[in-house]
């Protein structure tokens, strides 16, 4: 039996129903919590970065994101670890009801080519 240890929380294509879950089969879903940042997308992926990252004289994009939450063990977490920094993410440890656990955020940059602010993914 193989012990899992991390916590991750998940927001886009990870999610249940999105094209990246079958990453998390046979992962422990400990519940929903909420993150905040400012997403948005970049062709049909959801990124999301810190909304003190971005620099729009007068205007709060920050908002509140529905996430789900795992606990995973060691090979889940390299594999989406690696996925995620592949794509320019960088983790960033959130509490949770369960513990600290890591989501994974971008740099407003990788936007560069992409206006859209999203609500919801």
């Amino acid at each position: 039996m193989t012990t899992k240890n991390h916590i991750i929380i998940v927001y886009g294509s990870l999610k249940k129903g999105k094209c990246n879950h079958d990453l998390l089969e046979g992962q422990e879903y400990l519940g929903n919590t909420v993150v905040h940042g400012v997403m948005q997308l970049n062709g049909s992926y959801p990124y999301l970065f810190d909304s003190f990252a971005v620099k729009r004289p007068g205007k709060n994009h920050s908002a509140i994101y529905d996430a789900e939450v795992y606990r995973v063990d060691d090979a889940t977490y390299r594999a989406i670890t690696a996925m995620e920094l592949g794509a320019g993410y960088y983790e960033r440890e959130i509490s949770t009801d369960w513990g600290m656990g890591i989501a994974y955020y971008t740099q407003p940059r990788l936007f560069s080519k992409s206006k859209e602010v999203i609500k919801e993914y």
